[in-house]
């Protein structure tokens, strides 16, 4: 069962749509007969992911979208896609938050084992009252997963030990030592890692990140990849170019023996090719271009 919100006061709204294996939610230029033509065009048993975006981009030729394939309700196991003005949040065993950056055609992804789900236009406030949705489709700014009301707990009156405030910057001080400034934290060393898009639209590299024209085209051995389908009008980019993901603190990359490489930028060190299937650890300020102009910056937000 999902819940939608009908209406928003941030203006306009689009569609969502259910079926038994879909759940999506179209822009707010969408119209009557665009959604009900592919609310027919979802219904089915033998509709995949990739024939939904054709559909979107090619036969509707719709800007904003998000759209989610169920490929195992027992493992949560989803295929996501996102373009435009639309944001998916995702929460399971790692919290993942996608948007169509226009640096990109759009962005899909692969997720395991979803605790909750919810599909807003861009600006929505998404903690209003929403309405029970079975299956259909109906006017909406966002839908998500119901959630079922937890049980209130039963709380016992216990007394809560004593606190004493503790001066953090005194005792970094002193951990180290006489004479020698205190080392940064990661904390300190402010935010998490991210990579920014061409746009300014950030994504985290927790979960790995593929660059290229076709990223999705390519069966990968971890369960979640997240794809960033790359214009390239001269092909400057190839299909499956170049991945990133974060391990233990660093942003990594590895070319997937992409025609071209990338040409990576680092303070105090020439421009350099990374090619080959190569692998290199970036840091922060390193600027990748894939070709064609497409910059992504490793950064900290």
């Amino acid at each position: 069962m999902f819940a939608y919100l009908a209406q928003s006061t941030s203006g306009g709204s689009g569609f969502a749509i259910v079926t038994d294996r879909f759940l999506c939610l179209l822009g707010r230029s969408t119209s009557t007969r665009q959604a009900r033509e592919l609310y027919g065009a979802l219904d089915g048993d033998a509709v995949h992911l990739d024939a939904a975006i054709a559909a979107l981009v090619e036969h509707f030729e719709l800007a904003d979208f998000a759209i989610v394939q169920v490929l195992d309700s027992h493992t949560r196991r989803m295929l996501v896609a996102v373009q435009g003005d639309v944001v998916v949040d995702i929460e399971g065993a790692q919290g993942t938050r996608l948007a169509g950056p226009t640096g990109a055609t759009w962005v899909t992804g692969e997720v395991t084992g979803v605790k909750s789900l919810a599909l807003a236009l861009d600006g929505v406030e998404t903690d209003a009252e929403r309405l029970p949705l079975g299956r259909g489709v109906v006017r909406a700014s966002a839908v998500s997963l119901a959630q079922r009301a937890a049980e209130t707990p039963t709380f016992i009156d216990e007394p809560m030990p004593k606190t004493t405030e503790i001066d953090i910057q005194s005792v970094m001080q002193a951990m180290a030592g006489d004479g020698e400034p205190a080392r940064q934290t990661a904390a300190e060393q402010s935010g998490k890692l991210v990579v920014e898009l061409p746009d300014g639209n950030t994504l985290a590299a927790a979960t790995p990140l593929v660059f290229g024209r076709r990223p999705w085209s390519t069966e990968w051995d971890t369960q979640s990849i997240l794809s960033i389908a790359v214009a390239s009008p001269q092909r400057e980019v190839s299909g499956i170019h170049l991945e990133l993901v974060e391990v233990e603190g660093q942003i990594r990359g590895r070319d997937l023996n992409s025609t071209n490489g990338t040409i990576v930028y680092s303070a105090g060190r020439a421009p350099w090719l990374l090619s080959g299937g190569r692998e290199h650890g970036f840091t922060v300020g390193d600027i990748l271009d894939l070709g064609e102009g497409y910059r992504l910056r490793i950064a900290r937000v």
